[in-house]
């Protein structure tokens, strides 16, 4: 007698398992993404460009607007001047304002610099030294507080309409952000992980510049 092998017919002999995309359902799906990818950026450029227009839109709007009004006599041109009258003072003296610009952003670009060294270390050494920080805190926060465009004058008198004049004048509107930031930023960092490095005989020194300052690095890079 020869045995008989019986197979279910629920169970299929070959081929993919029941449910499984064969290769051509995967082509369908990939199909079906890369036509989903190809939707969503045309619909981004869509929207950028609408939001480009828009912006123009409204430029060209407000612009014609002061334009009429101006010509129209509406409002005093002499106060308020004209696009038009603008645009020809821009063309007539365009090499003078350059040379203005330059200097000027000279002068903002130095003062930045010194004012965002000066700050930062004076920071770094307030918030080492925290006897000194608590005595000189309400000094530096007093002289926070002046509005820096009042000092304007007294740079002025002090030394006259000169490169100097503007580069103190930048310094002292940098300087006091990164101080505080600074300050702010070493005594924010969680003081487990100054104990840890003490734990593990950190020199201060280590901990300092391993620790303490790149844990102040967010603050200090939102000041400047």
């Amino acid at each position: 007698m020869s045995e008989t092998v019986t197979r279910s017919p629920l169970v299929p002999t070959s081929g993919p398992p029941p449910g499984s995309p064969g290769p051509e359902g995967v082509e369908d799906i990939g199909q079906i993404v890369k036509e989903s990818v190809q939707k969503f950026r045309k619909r981004q450029r869509r929207e950028r460009w609408q939001v480009h227009l828009g912006q123009v839109a409204i430029a060209v709007i407000v612009l014609g607007a002061w334009q009429l009004a101006a010509h129209e006599h509406w409002i005093n041109s002499v106060f308020y001047s004209s696009p038009s009258s603008v645009a020809s003072f821009l063309v007539d003296n365009w090499s003078a304002l350059f040379t203005n610009a330059v200097a000027t952003f000279e002068a903002t670009l130095l003062g930045f610099v010194l004012g965002s060294i000066g700050g930062i270390l004076v920071g770094l050494m307030l918030a080492h030294w925290r006897r000194v920080n608590r005595i000189v805190d309400p000094y530096l926060m007093a002289l926070n507080s002046l509005p820096r465009i009042a000092l304007v004058p007294l740079f002025l008198l002090w030394f006259g309409i000169t490169f100097e004049a503007k580069v103190i004048q930048a310094i002292t509107l940098v300087f006091f952000i990164l101080l505080i930031n600074t300050r702010v930023g070493i005594l924010a960092v969680d003081p487990d992980l100054v104990l840890e490095g003490r734990l593990l005989h950190g020199k201060p020194s280590r901990i300092y510049l391993r620790i303490l300052v790149p844990g102040a690095l967010p603050t200090i890079a939102s000041g400047l």
